[in-house]
């Protein structure tokens, strides 16, 4: 039996322990609870992008890597807007990887679509072709393999997603859909994405969508694209500059003859 001097050693050394296990299982909680709440913090990040284009993200498969493609097609039926336009954009690339198109959206009518077009073409020989695959009849439809990966585009634009505006502007842009190539690439730019200031110059500069070239407006839209940082942007209006469009530029006046032999 231990004497009362070795059990109020044992008593303190057992005192002596306690705050440090105590101790311990505070700091794993709350490493654990930092871990855990940073994962979520990240998560809540990716899904749901809150603000202007700088907190949306930029690469349209970053949720893909984080949540696999069920998630992400769980979360754009719910209506997220990041879910809708990462799944918008994979829906359009494997049409166009279908296809063998290699700008986006490029791939317009699908296989399918031709074979309907075909039947459609022989139905009703005195209808011209129908370059949008819309419905002729009931019984006649053109499909189109992108129609799906479009459409949640549009939603999440319609959200205000920046990226989702300017990969539309691109995907009417590869199907020489001019006047809508440049509508969602006014709202994009409109939103503050560089690089859709820079594409919207271009239609301008070009004229595309439009009865003549506004080199004005596509040399501001350069300029602001440029300011942002976009070195495309900056080229294109050097270019301008050079070619005297969107200034009302005058040859410096010359110099006098004498000054140059004095």
């Amino acid at each position: 039996m231990p004497s009362r001097q070795e059990r109020r050693k044992a008593e303190r050394n057992a005192a002596k322990r306690a705050p440090a296990k105590g101790a311990a299982a505070a700091a794993g909680g709350a490493a654990g609870g930092a871990a855990g709440g940073a994962a979520a913090a990240r998560a809540s990040e990716i899904m749901d992008p809150v603000g202007d284009w700088t907190t949306q993200a930029a690469d349209p498969f970053a949720l893909f890597h984080a949540l696999g493609r069920e998630i992400v097609k769980q979360k754009a039926g719910a209506g997220d807007r990041e879910a809708q336009r990462s799944l918008g954009r994979e829906l359009v690339n494997e049409a166009d990887s279908a296809s063998g198109s290699t700008s986006l959206g490029g791939s317009g009518r699908s296989p399918k679509a031709d074979v309907g077009f075909a039947l459609c073409t022989a139905q009703f020989p005195d209808r011209s072709p129908d370059s949008n695959a819309s419905m002729w009849s009931p019984d006649c439809v053109l499909f189109d393999e992108g129609a799906e990966g479009t459409a949640l585009l549009e939603k999440a634009a319609g959200q205000g997603h920046a990226y989702a505006m300017y990969e539309l502007g691109c995907i009417h842009n590869a199907r020489t859909e001019y006047e809508h190539a440049v509508e969602w690439f006014t709202k994009s730019a409109e939103a503050g994405l560089p690089k859709a200031m820079h594409n919207l110059g271009c239609q301008l500069e070009e004229g595309k969508g439009m009865a003549a070239p506004d080199y004005p407006a596509a040399a501001d839209w350069y300029k602001r694209a440029a300011d942002a940082g976009d070195g495309r942007a900056a080229n294109n209006l050097c270019v301008m500059h050079t070619l005297g469009r969107g200034w009302a530029w005058q040859m410096p006046p010359a110099t006098p003859f004498e000054s140059l032999v004095s």
